[in-house]
């Protein structure tokens, strides 16, 4: 497939993996484009942030843009931005980031979240084995299912003050992080959220958490020595799985749940 496409004002509907991996680097959205498939995995540019440098939407459409020159997709009446690339800047006016917008985008080294976003969608980082450094903002409160999964080259993260709900995966297998600092009141932490951070070495569990989901810690083998909330009534099967030593005061039942030392 071309490196440059210009979608011509006669096509108005993008299917499903339209573009998918065809490698495309400068992409023009026609101005009669109204319908782009945004499927979580399967979407019309789904697995081209790899490869795209410059993203446009004709002036003229009426149901999407690229303002501000920010090289990315952003639907109008939604302020959702549905596909991104390595050269994005992520406008001020943006609430959401949607379903795998920059999924495998591997050369993506820094992004800024701006105040304002309040979601970010299902595999919407997944696999940005090169980025380095996210920082979110205190609007933000949800984060989708593997989120940031394998961003393999992440260290540390703050997790926002307002955010209530971390998906399942949401930083699985991002072997690189050794530090999470979680400054709002979570109440669960979800299956597999930090399953195989191998390097993870400090992590906070708010007061605020009761629930702690299967596989949240498996492999997690750098904590050496988790401390775990009294307040935490619900431990699932495997939680702590191959975790050195967690120290936990609490009545949940079917200790160690994968520990290897528990006092």
């Amino acid at each position: 497939m071309a490196k440059v496409i210009s979608i011509p004002s006669s096509i108005e509907k993008l299917r499903s993996k339209a573009f998918s991996s065809s490698g495309v680097e400068n992409i023009t959205i026609g101005k009669n484009v109204s319908d782009i498939d945004t499927t979580t995995y399967a979407g019309s540019f789904d697995y081209c942030s790899y490869s795209l440098l410059r993203i446009v939407v004709d002036g003229d459409n009426k149901k999407y843009d690229s303002r501000n020159n920010c090289n990315a997709i952003i639907e109008k009446e939604t302020n959702k931005l549905i596909v991104g690339c390595k050269n994005t800047i992520i406008p001020e006016s943006i609430k959401a980031i949607g379903d795998t917008a920059f999924c495998r985008c591997m050369e993506l080294t820094n992004i800024v979240i701006p105040d304002g976003v309040t979601s970010i969608g299902t595999g919407a980082f997944d696999n940005c084995t090169g980025l380095t450094n996210v920082s979110f903002p205190d609007s933000l409160t949800t984060i989708g299912v593997k989120a940031f999964y394998s961003c393999n080259s992440l260290t540390s993260i703050t997790i926002p003050i307002n955010l209530n709900n971390i998906s399942s995966m949401a930083f699985g297998y991002c072997n690189s992080l050794e530090e999470c600092r979680i400054l709002s009141n979570l109440q669960k932490l979800e299956n597999s959220i930090f399953t195989n951070c191998s390097k993870l070495k400090t992590i906070n569990i708010p007061d605020s958490v009761t629930e702690i989901g299967p596989y949240v810690f498996k492999g997690c083998t750098s904590l050496t020595n988790l401390e775990i909330p009294s307040q935490v009534s619900t431990i699932y099967h495997d939680a702590f799985y191959n975790v050195p030593h967690i120290s936990y005061t609490g009545n949940a039942t079917g200790a160690r749940w994968g520990a290897i030392r528990m006092n």
